[in-house]
């Protein structure tokens, strides 16, 4: 006999199988048969909506890395606008950095060559307060130049 088969009465089984139902004790009778038939109805159910529910947990899973991959998108269509206008923010400021640079540089360099020339004459107090006075504006425009440095670079 199949499992899946369920016999309904004594009559069916005796026609099918040959034989007085009440001899085959170890056959499961009509409830019993129902109960297992019921049992894998649920089981079917139970997995049914197991996939399901599945599924469903896998559309919604889908649905919100869309919305992140849209959001992440976004995000890098923003980053790329900033990049740009920073880009062209810089482009504009590099003429005008590029002669204040030259300009620093080129006081740095007179400054240096006159605290060189001052070095030859005698070490009076007047001389070393002029000296004082140069090194004094070297290192300020150092400072200027080290600023605009500094600025260019965290442009």
């Amino acid at each position: 006999m199949n499992e899946n088969e369920i016999v309904l009465n004594e009559e069916d089984y005796e026609e099918e199988y040959g034989g007085n139902y009440e001899e085959n004790s170890g056959e499961l009778d009509f409830g019993q048969r129902i109960d297992q038939a019921a049992e894998r109805a649920n089981n079917m159910l139970a997995m049914v909506t197991n996939t399901a529910t599945s599924l469903a947990d896998t559309a919604v899973a889908i649905k919100q890395a869309n919305l992140e991959m849209a959001r992440l998108e976004t995000q890098l269509d923003m980053f790329i606008c900033n990049a740009q206008t920073n880009l062209e923010k810089f482009k504009s400021t590099i003429p005008m950095l590029e002669r204040q640079l030259d300009r620093a540089a080129d006081r740095i360099e007179k400054i240096t060559d006159k605290i060189l020339d001052k070095t030859d004459e005698s070490l009076t107090d007047e001389n070393l307060q002029k000296q004082s006075m140069l090194l004094d504006a070297l290192n300020q425009h150092n400072q200027t130049f080290n600023n605009i440095l500094m600025k260019l670079i965290t442009m």
